[in-house]
């Protein structure tokens, strides 16, 4: 081999060493914009969901928050699956209940909602919950519901109580659960409901 031909060869080499190496420079920029791009849309996508029965009406969940709108409507399905039961419904209902709460309020409420249900069952007892204001904080993912519970023995009323309750929602890899279901007590909590004006 001539000795030009070589030094032409390792001429082009080079050029072509630094070519690479000024790609593999962008490529690498390049990438580590989609990254970013990839984990700050993450933090940002949102999930929006349009019921068939009111599709005039949308909600959105995206990661650590819903849209008021789902916290009520979501609010007002886990009332109405726990609060308005009867003999013939209860297990299914918190059979369905329980499929909106997070692991460690199932764990805690689980034998309660079994106990209750056995309750209702054998006592022949139904019941009703009527909403009468509903408060809800956003920035906590907090819905506050006031309203009377009617209960029912044997198809005859014996009580009508107003009841007010706290649900805590948790939104999480653009689902939402319960992680608090509460009933408050107007004396011990009245601070509390003071603050949210209930």
């Amino acid at each position: 081999m001539r000795k030009i031909d070589f030094d032409e060869k390792i001429a082009n080499l080079e050029r072509d060493s630094k070519w690479h190496k000024k790609l593999n420079i962008i490529f690498a920029v390049i990438i580590f914009i989609l990254v970013v791009l990839d984990w700050a849309s993450f933090n940002y996508e949102r999930l929006v969901i349009v019921p068939a029965s009111n599709p005039e009406y949308s909600y959105w969940v995206k990661n650590g928050e819903a849209s008021n709108e789902y916290l009520e409507s979501l609010s007002r399905d886990l009332l109405n699956l726990s609060l308005n039961v009867s003999p013939e419904t209860v297990k299914k209902q918190y059979e369905a209940f329980l499929k909106f709460v997070t692991p460690s309020l199932r764990s805690y409420i689980i034998d309660n909602l079994k106990k209750s249900a056995e309750n209702i069952i054998e006592n022949d007892i139904s019941q009703s919950f009527y909403i009468d204001q509903m408060k809800i904080v956003p920035s906590k993912q907090i819905v506050y519901v006031s309203g009377f519970l009617k209960t029912y023995v044997n198809n005859q009323q014996v009580t009508n109580v107003q009841q007010i309750y706290k649900i805590k929602f948790k939104a999480e890899d653009l689902t939402v659960k319960v992680e608090q279901y509460r009933l408050l007590d107007p004396q011990h909590d009245s601070v509390e409901l003071k603050g949210v004006g209930i």
